[in-house]
């Protein structure tokens, strides 16, 4: 919509399905509500999907440059995220892991990169890949209680910047999102003390802070609505906390990360443009999770 902020990015949809149950995850108005078991059939054929990427990177169409050269030349480097539709690394588990089978294609390219986000801590297979400079590696991380109470199935958050720390020591470009931020009881020390936790382990290479939003499908199939009780104005992007108290999360959160790291970009995910505004006086970066 016209009145949200969100750089266009490229969406890699090779799979719907995650392992996790979020109970504030927007995938469950996107899935309709269907069981994990029913997604499990939406994975895309991996012969088929190397066919069209290799198309697409190296097939010419025009003047003998392909599609991936001409965008290239157009826009710059591209990011395909991975992680739009599904978790990146839900199928790491595998006899035939999607990160490695993913990365090689996009290391036979010279320009774009492949993006995954992820709330998993099974890194395994990234950390026996030599060549991946064209793989950026982002954590989806939030403050421990509220993943206990909300984040069902996945790994305990300190467990992922674990997993961060390890890919960043083995040499990828890595990545941290918190979101979405829920003011619960504490939230400043809860999230003071998540960011705390995260440069003791690593230094990010880029940050993303959101907070809740409540798309009109997620509320509808969502089981647990617990979360929806912060909401208190609508969007054109969904039910939000008041702007008030979204900049007061935003601007609390860049001075913490400042204390450790004068320069990581910081962006903001899928917020309000009125709101872009409020928060000129600080140096949120346009460039976010999901862009180059």
């Amino acid at each position: 919509p016209d009145s949200i902020y969100c750089p266009h990015f490229w969406e890699l949809k090779w799979c719907n399905y995650c392992p996790y149950s979020c109970s504030y995850c927007y995938l469950q108005g996107t899935y309709r509500g269907k069981s994990k078991k029913e997604l499990l059939s939406t994975f895309r054929d991996r012969q088929e999907l190397g066919a069209i990427l290799n198309s697409f990177f190296h097939e010419p169409v025009w003047n003998g440059k392909s599609w991936g050269d001409i965008i290239y030349e157009n826009m710059g480097i591209q990011v395909f995220n991975t992680g739009e539709l599904s978790d990146s690394l839900c199928m790491e588990h595998s006899k035939d892991p999607f990160s490695m089978f993913i990365i090689k294609i996009f290391q036979d390219q010279p320009y774009h990169k492949v993006l995954f986000l992820t709330k998993s801590d099974n890194v395994n297979n990234l950390l026996k890949t030599e060549e991946f400079d064209k793989a950026i590696i982002s954590f989806s991380v939030n403050a421990i209680d509220v993943a206990k109470r909300w984040e069902i199935g996945a790994p305990d958050p300190i467990k992922r910047l674990e997993a961060a720390s390890k890919v960043q020591t083995h040499g990828y470009e890595t990545r941290i999102r918190y979101d979405p931020i829920f003011p619960i009881n504490n939230w400043k020390e809860q999230y003071s003390n998540i960011i705390d936790e995260t440069y003791k382990r690593l230094s990010p290479d880029r940050i993303t802070l959101g907070t809740p939003r409540g798309l009109k499908n997620t509320i509808r199939f969502s089981k647990d609505k617990s979360w929806t009780s912060y909401f208190t104005v609508d969007t054109e992007w969904g039910r939000k906390l008041d702007p008030s108290l979204r900049y007061e999360i935003y601007t609390f959160m860049y001075d913490k990360i400042r204390e450790y790291d004068d320069k990581v970009p910081i962006g903001v995910c899928k917020e309000e443009k009125s709101l872009w505004k409020q928060l000129k006086g600080y140096s949120f970066s346009r460039k976010c999770n999901c862009v180059a």
